[in-house]
C-alpha cells in the first residue's frame, strides 16, 4: 500500500502509456512490407541460417532477429511482436523517469516519464514490428550509464554492457558509441573509459560481417538502396526535430520527402495563392513551430547551465555530423526514425532545460504545452495515424496464397520477392525481385537487361544516360530470354501453374509509353547532387533516382510479361479490392482477357491481383 501511495503518479503516468499505445494499431492483423521484411528474416533457422540471412539478405543489426526469432514460430505471431514492442516501450518509460531522478529528483522523473508516455514518435513505434522500439530503450540505457560517469564518475562497466548491447541492436549504432568514448576520453582522460570502450567495441567485431556486407552493397549498386529517402536539407533537420516534439509534419517512418512535406508545402502555396489557408497555418504554428522553438529554447538553456549537458551534446553533435556526411555519401537516408540517439538526448536535455527556468508559471505553461501538443497530435488530430491498407493488403496476399498453395503452383513475387521467398519456406517461388530488377539490391537480375559493358559501367551518377537508350526504344534483351528459360521454363511441367502475386498498394508496376516519354526526358538530377527543398518538392522539377527506379522496373517489367504471355496460357486475373473498412474481397474475377498482363500492371488499381498463367505443353 506504501509502494502504490509513493508510486502513484507514475503508475498513472504507466496506464495512460499502455493505453495510447494499446489503441494505436496494436491488433491490426498482418504487416506492411517492412515487417514482412523483418519476420522473414527472424524466420530462419537459428543460429547459423538466420546469421548467414542478416548478412547476405536484410543487413541490419541482428540483436532484435535474435530476440523475435521464438514468436515467429507461434501462430499469430504478430501480435507477439507487437505486444514485445509494448513492454519494450513502457520499459523504456521506466528508463527516462530513472534518468530524470538522476539530474533532477523524482519530479523531472515524472516530467521525463510522462512526456515519452505521450510522445508520438514512441506510440506510433510500438505497432511497427521492427527494431525500433529495442534501439529507443538501450539507448536510453546507454543515457542513464553515460550521465552517471559524467556527473559521478561511476558505472564504466555497466555503460560498457549497455553499448554492446546498443551496437547490436543499431544498424549505426557503433557511430554514436564512437563518438561517446571519443568525447570522453577526451575531457577526461580517464583509463576506466579506455576498459569500456574496448569491452563495448566486442559488440561491433560480431557486428562487423553485417557491416562490411552494408558497404558492399552500396558499393555495388546502380541505383542507390535509398533513392526515394529524405534528402539532407534544412527541412529535413527540421523534420528531425519536429518527429520528437511535435510530428504534425512528417510521420517518423515515411521515407518519401514529397509525402513529408505535402502539409508544410500546400500551406506556403496558400500564402502565396489565394485564399490563405488559416486554418493550416494556425495548426501549423501551434502544433509544430512552437512546440520546436520551446525545444530548442530548452536545448539552449540545458547547455548553458549544465556542464553534464554540454557534454552529451556535444557527443550528439560528433555524432550527427558522421551521420549527415553519410547521408551525403549515400549510406543512408535523412530519416528522423534513424537518428533516434540524437532525438532521445534532445528530448532530456530539452525538458532538462525548461525545467531550470526560475518562474513556475512560465516553466510550468511551456512544459504543459509541450506536453499537451504531442497527445493532441497522437489522439485528437492524429494525421499521421498509420494507413491499414498495405498491411490490410498483405493480410489478403497470404490468406489467398495459404489457401491456394499446392505442388503444381508456383509463385512470382512482383515486390519484395526476397522477403517473401523466405516467408514462404514451402513455396515454390521464382526470384525476380523488384529491388534487383531495378538496380537498388545489387546487379544480379540487371545484367540481364543490359549489355555487359553498360552493367560493369553503371554507377548512381551515370545511370541515367546509360539506361535511357533501352528504355525509351524497348530494346530488347535477349538474354533475358535465356534466363528466363532456365530458371522458369525449364522447372515447370505441362499443367504447372505460375502465379504472379501483385499487391498494387506498394507502387505501380508499369507506366504506359507516354508517361515513360515524358520521365525519362526530364532533366535527371543524380542523387548525389545537392538538391533543395524545391527540387524535392516538385515531380517536374527533375527526374530524381526513384523515379528512374521505377522507369528501369517498368523496363525489365515489361520483358518478363511479353515471355510469359509467350510461354504461357493466362488462364485467369482475380482481384481483391480494398473496402471502406480497409478489408480486402474479391471484386471481380475474369479469364476473357487478352494480352491482359501488362493492361492490369500499367493501370492505377489499389488492390490485390493475382494472374494465373498455366503450361500447356
Amino acid at each position: 500500500m506504501n509502494f502504490l501511495k509513493k508510486n502513484f503518479i507514475l503508475i498513472l503516468i504507466f496506464l495512460l502509456a499502455f493505453f495510447l499505445r494499446f489503441n494505436y494499431d496494436l491488433l491490426i492483423k498482418g504487416y506492411n512490407f517492412d515487417e514482412i521484411a523483418i519476420v522473414s528474416v527472424a524466420k530462419q533457422a537459428f543460429p547459423f541460417d538466420l546469421i548467414k540471412t542478416i548478412a547476405t539478405i536484410d543487413y541490419h543489426a541482428p540483436l532484435y532477429y535474435f530476440i523475435a526469432h521464438p514468436f515467429t514460430n507461434l501462430e499469430n505471431e504478430w501480435l507477439y511482436l507487437r505486444f514485445l514492442n509494448l513492454i519494450f516501450s513502457l520499459i523504456n518509460i521506466f528508463v527516462f523517469y530513472k534518468i530524470g531522478t538522476l539530474i533532477k529528483g523524482k519530479n523531472f522523473g515524472l516530467i521525463l516519464a510522462l512526456f515519452l508516455s505521450v510522445s508520438h514518435i514512441q506510440i506510433t513505434t510500438v505497432s511497427l514490428i521492427k527494431f525500433y522500439c529495442l534501439c529507443f530503450l538501450l539507448f536510453s540505457i546507454v543515457i542513464y550509464y553515460l550521465l552517471k560517469v559524467i556527473k559521478n564518475d561511476c558505472g564504466y562497466k555497466k555503460l560498457a554492457v549497455a553499448n554492446f548491447f546498443f551496437i547490436l541492436s543499431s544498424t549505426f549504432g557503433f557511430i554514436v558509441v564512437f563518438c561517446e568514448y571519443l568525447i570522453l576520453y577526451l575531457l577526461k582522460r580517464n583509463k576506466n573509459i579506455l576498459k569500456s570502450a574496448l569491452f563495448a567495441f566486442l559488440g561491433f567485431l560480431l557486428y562487423l560481417p553485417i557491416f562490411l556486407q552494408q558497404i558492399i552493397l552500396n558499393s555495388t549498386t546502380p541505383i542507390s538502396p535509398h533513392a526515394t529517402y529524405c534528402e539532407f536539407s534544412f527541412m529535413s533537420l527540421y523534420n528531425f526535430i519536429n518527429d520528437y516534439f511535435s510530428p504534425l509534419l512528417n510521420y517518423c517512418c515515411n521515407l518519401t520527402p514529397i509525402a513529408s512535406y505535402t502539409y508544410l508545402l500546400n500551406l506556403i502555396q496558400s500564402i502565396k495563392i489565394p485564399p490563405f489557408d488559416y486554418l493550416s497555418f494556425f495548426v501549423f504554428v501551434f502544433l509544430s513551430f512552437i512546440p520546436v522553438v520551446f525545444a530548442i529554447f530548452g536545448i539552449a538553456i540545458a547547455i548553458k547551465k549544465n556542464s553534464y549537458f554540454r557534454t552529451i551534446n556535444l557527443i550528439n553533435i560528433a555524432y550527427l555530423c558522421i551521420f549527415s556526411f553519410l547521408v551525403i555519401i549515400e549510406k543512408t537516408g535523412f530519416v528522423p526514425i534513424y537518428i533516434y540517439p540524437s532525438g532521445l538526448i534532445l528530448i532530456v536535455s530539452a525538458l532538462y532545460g525548461i525545467s531550470k527556468l526560475k518562474n513556475k508559471f512560465i516553466k510550468t505553461f511551456l512544459l504543459g504545452y509541450m506536453i499537451s501538443a504531442q497527445l493532441l497530435i497522437s489522439n485528437v488530430y492524429p494525421p499521421h495515424k498509420r494507413e491499414f491498407g498495405q498491411i490490410k493488403a498483405y493480410y489478403c496476399f497470404d490468406k489467398y496464397i495459404k489457401s491456394h498453395n499446392n505442388k503444381n503452383t508456383h509463385y512470382l513475387f512482383t515486390y519484395g520477392g526476397r522477403f517473401l521467398k523466405l516467408y514462404y519456406k514451402d513455396l515454390s517461388t521464382f526470384d525476380f525481385d523488384s529491388e534487383k530488377m531495378k538496380g537498388s539490391f545489387r546487379k544480379e537480375l540487371i545484367k540481364y537487361f543490359f549489355d555487359d559493358e553498360i552493367t560493369k559501367k553503371i554507377n548512381k551518377i551515370n545511370a541515367y544516360e546509360l539506361v535511357k537508350p533501352y528504355i525509351l526504344k524497348n530494346k530488347k534483351a535477349p538474354r533475358f530470354e535465356k534466363y528466363f528459360k532456365e530458371n522458369v521454363l525449364d522447372k515447370t511441367k505441362k499443367g504447372d501453374k505460375i502465379v504472379l502475386a501483385y499487391i498494387a498498394e506498394d507502387a505501380p508496376l508499369l507506366f504506359r509509353q507516354d508517361e515513360i516519354e515524358t520521365y525519362m526526358n526530364y532533366k535527371y538530377f543524380p542523387h548525389l547532387s545537392k538538391v533543395n527543398i524545391k527540387d524535392s518538392l516538385s515531380e517536374k522539377e527533375g527526374l530524381n533516382a526513384g523515379y528512374l527506379s521505377e522507369m528501369i522496373l517498368t523496363y525489365t517489367y515489361g520483358h518478363l510479361f511479353d515471355l510469359l504471355d509467350k510461354n504461357y496460357k493466362l488462364i485467369k486475373i482475380e482481384q481483391y479490392q480494398r473496402t471502406t473498412n480497409d478489408d480486402y474481397v474479391k471484386n471481380w474475377e475474369t479469364d476473357n482477357f487478352d494480352k491482359t498482363t501488362k493492361w492490369l500492371a500499367q493501370n492505377t488499381i489499389t488492390s490485390c491481383v493475382f494472374v494465373t498463367y498455366q503450361k500447356m505443353n
